[in-house]
């Protein structure tokens, strides 16, 4: 069902499970992700409602790809309106990488809606968190990936690397559609603690590149998410929903660091570190998360 937030975007989303199960808010990563159907193995749909909600310009909302009127506070009140017109009052956050990001947030903007954070991988967006993923920090752990990342691109724009990648893949230049795939490349290869040999090469062969979903990526990134530094962790301590994080260990994306941090400023936190990476496909991680959501108790 597509909901109208004005702007000309039409917020999709979908309810899931039992009516009278435990309310649970899921907040896709990215940015640009999307809702799959994959994200409901999580879930026991005779124990929770889960309201799945696909953000401006990804997935199933319309116009896909938009990215005027696509802010993060614009996301944070989609999330609320959706609520609002499904007269549900409360629920549980459960949210990974950007997807995180947005659960604090919105736990510390609308406190009175919000009965529980579980959030995996957490991404701070600050200047130094998106340094390793989009201007090469990335190379003390992982040479081989930025090395094949950027050798795409020409040697006027080095340093300036996301910036050529929106630019072609926003503009559709020629080869687009490879650059596309580099970058979706690069991202999933950096997704998981352990990769066997060529199995980074059979995902992109079998899945497809949505370059809609590359263009928000970049378009928020570098736009620094559309929030000030630190703002974040700045607006953490307004959380008062008790929360736990699930970081990977091995999480080359979002440093263990930040999600440290995170802990030490909320009010009511559990950090659990797993042995895996940012990917929810390792196992410790999923393991981790289901354990978590095996603790949550119906509403009535």
């Amino acid at each position: 069902m597509h909901l109208d937030v004005g702007n000309g975007h039409y917020i999709y989303f979908e309810e899931y499970g039992n009516p009278a199960g435990v309310p649970i808010l899921f907040i896709h990563g990215g940015p640009g992700l999307g809702c799959s159907e994959g994200d409901k193995v999580f879930f026991d749909p005779d124990k929770f409602h889960v309201i799945f909600i696909d953000q401006r310009g990804c997935g199933k909302s319309i116009p896909k790809g938009e990215l005027a009127f696509n802010t993060t506070e614009d996301l944070l009140v989609d999330m609320i309106s959706v609520l609002d017109f499904l007269n549900i009052e409360q629920v549980v956050v459960f949210g990974g990488s950007w997807g995180a990001t947005l659960a604090i947030l919105l736990a510390a903007k609308y406190s009175n809606r919000v009965i529980k954070l579980i959030i995996r991988g957490f991404f701070s967006a600050t200047s130094e968190c998106m340094r390793i993923y989009l201007r090469g920090e990335i190379r003390t752990t992982h040479p081989e990936n930025w090395e094949r990342v950027s050798s795409f691109v020409p040697s006027v724009w080095k340093g300036r690397e996301a910036e050529f990648y929106f630019m072609a893949i926003n503009e559709k230049v020629d080869n687009y559609q490879l650059l596309g795939q580099e970058w979706a490349r690069y991202g999933l290869s950096l997704s998981r603690k352990y990769f066997a040999k060529g199995e980074v090469d059979q995902i992109m062969t079998v899945g497809t590149v949505d370059y809609d979903r590359i263009r928000i990526e970049l378009h928020y990134a570098l736009n620094h998410c559309f929030i000030s530094e630190s703002h974040v962790f700045d607006q953490a301590v307004n959380v008062s929903a008790p929360t736990t994080i699930i970081h990977g260990r091995y999480d080359y994306i979002c440093p263990l660091e930040d999600a440290m941090r995170l802990d030490s400023i909320l009010i009511d936190s559990t950090l659990k570190i797993a042995d895996g990476g940012h990917s929810t496909s390792d196992p410790e991680i999923k393991k981790a998360l289901f354990e978590e959501l095996n603790q949550l108790q119906f509403k009535n």
